[in-house]
């Protein structure tokens, strides 16, 4: 009979122990957040002046400067021989200054110089920190080693 009455307070230390040790947190496993994703922000489109503000393209609508970012912007300025000063049209999101700045961020998508459109999003598709390489990666993009695994 004590054994009956150990063997159940060990089995209900273990069964505390396993049910104690879960994570009570909502979604906290593989990356999710524990509150629901921003929505994405609107696409609109602005027309400015192009200007280089700290050393980065910039887009002086009004009184706002909005920082540029898009992939290749001075290889395709270069290239396309587009000037200071130039009017842009540029469509794509607005996002705010981040922490310490002034200026907000736009995000461009499509860049419309004179009769010219580019269109960024998929000017750039695939290529990453190592630059164009071929299939995509530093090892050849097929599994990681050169395409033999």
């Amino acid at each position: 009979m004590q054994k009956r009455i150990v063997f159940a307070i060990i089995g209900l230390a273990a069964l505390v122990g396993i049910v104690s040790a879960q994570g009570f947190a909502p979604m906290m496993g593989r990356g999710g957040y524990p509150y629901a994703a921003p929505a994405a922000p609107a696409v609109k489109t602005l027309e400015g002046k192009l200007q280089i503000v700290d050393g980065v393209a910039a887009l002086v609508v009004k009184d706002v400067t909005y920082i540029l970012h898009f992939p290749g912007f001075f290889r395709t300025a270069y290239v396309e021989e587009i000037k200071v000063g130039a009017t842009i049209k540029v469509e794509g999101s607005e996002y705010p200054a981040p922490a310490g700045q002034t200026r907000p961020i736009f995000a461009a998508t499509k860049l419309t110089v004179g009769s010219k459109t580019f269109d960024l999003a998929t000017q750039f598709q695939g290529r990453g920190a190592y630059g164009a390489m071929p299939y995509g990666g530093a090892m050849g993009g097929r599994g990681g080693r050169g395409g033999r695994w």
